[in-house]
């Protein structure tokens, strides 16, 4: 049984062997079911055509031929019904060992039953061959019976081959030792006659072997097919539900006022690791945002997951202080993910942005992101360099945020970009690069207000060619003149 489940995962080898042992009882009901059927044909049509044509001296001899068949009847009658009333009870191992019962006594009780049959079929007008009412003929006979029986369940029953073969084997035995019996009581069974039944018993389980091997085989290989199915379908129902999750953590952008952050997202996946929070307190000069652009190590859900926290803990830290600056929020959660996440191989770039119209400054932080690209009004552009090490791996007494500060007046405006941007390649195989990302704003740099964020997504897009590797974000960030 182990080794028939080798290739399952431990919660698909449950699942399947609760879906065989349901199966098991259901068609253990069919088998008997049919077998009684037919056994039942087998006593009563005999049974009309002796009372109906044949003479009334040799009816009685007739009908005990087919009357020693009954009890085989009786046996897989019994075998059906108890299974019915006791199905849902019975384990596995309880359900096979029922079905190795009835084939053996159904076995044994041939053993009466051929002989009987083969006499009384002699009587009655010769009515069998009478080369096979010799002891060879009913070991010849018994053979093929029960390897009809054990085909049979072979046929219904989804047991594996090892199940079908010990199923047969102490059927095995009841041969050579009939093989044996009549060997020394009936001179016409002889040396030869003896050594060959010996040698060919074990045959009479082999068709059925055969079939059970190529039935179980279908019915594994159907059960992994479907168990996949049923689990993609649950997995996409559950991305499904934890991209609407993960989506809803992103702000939504904000489009009026002193500050203004567009942005464009694309993941690798239905979920990544790319995260913007941004949020404005006030109004007119007197707003500050804080705006944080992270983007942790790996893809799809452990990325995701790791963006949550991440999302829990700038929210907590700028609740508790809203004049936190970007150089103490990012040692924040530099200690935050150094001390939960990093054990586990989880790092984060990051640029914490501080933006205050009223002071016509900028500060910011960063952790081995990006540069970023300031766009000044007046047609310069200043890069936003990394300031301090990639997020977690540094201990919070020996991280240095390196917080840095630059004007940042109306018109100004801040372009940020995860690696998925500058990592993309072309047709050659060749990635963008940060002067490739640089040389696209700067042509792109006349965009009004929230083209920009489009116009370089759709640029890196036209510039990539086979399947995206890896999550993209890009950002925003601008004092309007006007406002």
């Amino acid at each position: 049984m182990a080794r028939d489940s080798a290739t399952f995962t431990a919660d698909f080898r449950e699942e399947f062997e609760a879906d065989r042992t349901a199966l098991l009882r259901r068609r253990f009901m069919w088998w008997t079911g049919t077998v009684s059927v037919l056994q039942g044909l087998g006593v009563l049509v005999p049974a009309v055509l002796i009372l109906s044509f044949i003479e009334e001296n040799t009816r009685i001899v007739g009908l005990l031929g087919i009357a020693v068949e009954f009890p085989v009847l009786v046996v897989f009658l019994v075998a059906f019904f108890h299974m019915k009333q006791h199905a849902m009870r019975l384990t596995q191992a309880q359900v096979l060992r029922v079905a190795a019962t009835v084939i053996l006594i159904a076995a044994m009780l041939d053993l009466v039953a051929i002989p009987v049959g083969q006499y009384a079929g002699q009587i009655v007008n010769d009515a069998t061959n009478p080369s096979l009412n010799t002891a060879g003929g009913w070991v010849v006979s018994w053979g093929g019976s029960v390897m009809i029986t054990h085909l049979l369940a072979c046929f219904f029953l989804p047991w594996t081959p090892r199940e079908a073969l010990r199923a047969i084997r102490p059927v095995f035995v009841v041969g050579v030792l009939y093989v044996v019996v009549l060997w020394a009581v009936r001179e016409d069974m002889g040396w030869i006659g003896g050594v060959v039944a010996v040698v060919l018993l074990p045959l009479i389980g082999l068709p059925g072997t055969v079939i059970a091997w190529w039935k179980h085989s279908r019915y594994r290989k159907g059960f992994q097919f479907n168990a996949l199915r049923g689990r993609y379908g649950e997995m996409k129902r559950e991305l499904y539900d934890a991209q609407k999750v993960h989506e809803s953590l992103f702000p939504a952008e904000i489009e009026a006022g002193s500050i203004q952050v567009r942005y464009a997202y694309e993941p690798m996946r239905q979920i990544g690791g790319d995260f913007v929070y941004a949020v404005v307190d006030g109004d007119g000069d007197d707003a500050v945002g804080h705006i944080v652009v992270i983007d942790v190590t790996g893809h799809g859900i452990t990325a995701a997951l790791t963006v949550n926290r991440l999302y829990g803990e700038i929210r907590r830290e700028l609740a508790e202080d809203a004049g936190l600056m970007p150089g103490e929020l990012l040692a924040g959660i530099n200690a935050y993910i150094h001390n939960t996440l990093a054990e586990h191989s989880v790092y984060a770039t990051a640029l914490c942005l501080r933006v205050e119209p009223a002071a016509q400054e900028i500060r910011w932080a960063s952790a081995g992101h990006p540069p970023a690209f300031m766009l000044g009004v007046d047609g310069t552009m200043h890069d936003i360099d990394s300031t301090t090490l990639v997020l977690g791996a540094a201990r919070q007494e020996d991280f240095h945020d390196g917080e840095k500060s630059m004007r940042f007046a109306r018109g100004d405006r801040v372009l940020a970009y995860t690696d998925g941007a500058t990592e993309s390649r072309d047709v050659h195989g060749k990635m963008m690069g940060v002067a490739g990302i640089r040389a696209m704003v700067d042509g792109y740099r006349g965009a009004a207000g929230g083209e920009l964020v489009d116009a370089l997504m759709s640029a890196v897009r036209d510039r990539r060619v086979g399947p995206i590797q890896d999550d993209t974000l890009i950002v925003e960030v601008r004092c309007p003149v006007g406002e």
